[in-house]
């Protein structure tokens, strides 16, 4: 695969965390959509603004520290992501749900 964007262009780590920081902290007010999974996981997004490629979309779930590590959770949504999806996000009734970790899959890029 050839690399079409030399190194020296690609924000620093620092730069791509705080902008994610900040997807993050705005993500709370953004529009409520689906719960999944018995209401661990709910979904959320916001329209398309004027520096998007697209709409952002966010899924928010509830996990106990003995469910999983963090490389087990990454294993699922941070690798192979489109081919997991379908086994986490199932539809549920409920409607709240409180959040201590997040999952953002974004169409635009930070």
């Amino acid at each position: 695969m050839t690399c079409l964007i030399a190194n020296a262009e690609l924000p620093s780590d620092e730069q791509v965390i705080a902008a994610a920081r900040e997807v993050l902290e705005a993500s709370t007010g953004w529009k409520k959509g689906k719960a999944y999974q018995k209401n661990t996981v709910r979904t959320y997004s916001r329209p398309k603004g004027p520096d998007d490629g697209a709409p952002w979309h966010c899924r928010v779930s509830e996990h106990a520290e003995a469910e999983a590590t963090f490389d087990e959770f990454w294993s699922k949504i941070g690798t192979n992501h489109s081919e997991n999806e379908k086994e986490y996000a199932r539809p549920s009734l409920s409607e709240e749900v409180v959040t201590t970790m997040t999952s953002m899959a974004g169409t635009s890029m930070l």
